[in-house]
Parts: structure tokens; C-alpha cells; sequence
């Protein structure tokens, strides 16, 4: 999921989603091996690790149930949409947007970011996710160290010097 850096005003679906999973996975539930049982389906928990650096690209990692790579990009103020080698889906993610908290000490610039969700929707499926459904519990920190103003203040708005972005998660999900 990750999700793509922005100013520590920004909320999540608008910003670095991204982000914030380490647990133990579970073994990914494979489709039937014979031909004919095409309707087979995937089901079970999954693991989501995001990191992403600067204001660039993030770097999205699933395991268990699914098993794929790939980035996020915001998909309106209140969801993430997660796009993987094998198909997309997205995230709701208005209540992580609304735990976003973020402190600044102005005396160095530096902007730190945390912000944590439960039961986060999975939806809205294509490609080999095609269907999906699911929650995810989500938590996240972006740190950041703004450009200082030569009058001293820090901005915000500017695309940070340096800035690194964690997210992990787990749930469950089904398609």
C-alpha cells in the first residue's frame, strides 16, 4: 500500500499511505489443481509491509493470502488504491485519515506522522483480485525533515529534504 509521500498536513489516502504491516503470515490458500474448479477461490489472513522514501514512489509487499508486489496511489480522500503485479484493489481508509497525527519541532524541522486504523474495507477488485473483499488493521509513521525558511519557520508545504515512510498490517480477505 504505500502510498505516496506528502506534507505532514496531508492525510493518508492523499499522502504515504502509506505503510505499516508486520505480523506472521499464513500460508496463502492455493487454487484447486484440477482444471475444471476455475470458480475456486482465495481466502485467509495476509500481511502488508509499505515503505516509501522522499516524495517518490512507495514500495508495497503482501503476503499470505495474497502473495504480490507492487505501489498504491490515492484514489480519493478517503481510499488507497493498491496496485499489484497480478490486479488492483482499494482501501478505505477515511478513519485512518482521522487518527493522523503529526508533531513538528521547530527548532529542527524535523515532522514525525503516526496514525493507526481497524477493520480498513478491502474493495473494488480487478485482475486476480477481482471481487475481493476484506478488513485490514493498519498502522503507520512518515518522518520527515523540512526545508527551514530563512526566517526560521519550517515548510511544511515544500517537498522535504529527506523523509521515510512505514506501514504495516494484517486481515483478511476472500476472492
Amino acid at each position: 500500500m504505500s502510498f505516496v509521500k506528502r506534507s505532514p498536513k496531508a492525510p493518508l489516502a492523499a499522502g504515504a499511505l502509506a505503510a505499516l504491516l508486520t505480523a506472521a503470515t499464513v500460508p496463502s490458500l492455493s487454487r484447486a489443481s484440477s482444471a475444471v474448479d476455475t470458480a475456486a477461490t482465495h481466502s485467509g489472513r495476509v500481511s502488508i509491509l509499505v515503505t516509501a522514501h522522499g516524495a517518490g514512489k512507495s514500495y508495497d509487499l503482501v503476503t499470505g493470502a495474497i502473495t504480490d508486489y507492487g505501489i498504491d496511489r490515492d484514489a480519493g480522500h478517503n481510499a488507497q488504491k493498491i496496485i499489484l503485479s497480478k490486479g488492483t484493489f482499494e482501501l478505505g481508509a477515511a478513519q485512518f485519515n482521522k487518527n493522523f497525527k503529526v508533531r513538528v519541532d521547530k527548532a529542527t524541522c524535523a515532522a514525525t506522522g503516526t496514525s493507526h486504523a481497524s477493520n480498513m474495507p478491502i474493495s473494488h477488485g480487478t485482475g486476480a483480485y477481482a471481487g475481493i473483499n476484506g478488513r485490514l488493521t493498519l498502522k503507520a509513521i512518515f518522518v520527515e525533515l523540512a526545508k527551514k525558511l530563512p526566517d526560521g519557520r519550517c515548510d511544511l508545504s515544500a517537498r522535504p529534504i529527506s523523509a521515510s515512510d512505514v506501514l504495516t498490517g494484517t486481515g483478511t480477505v476472500s476472492y
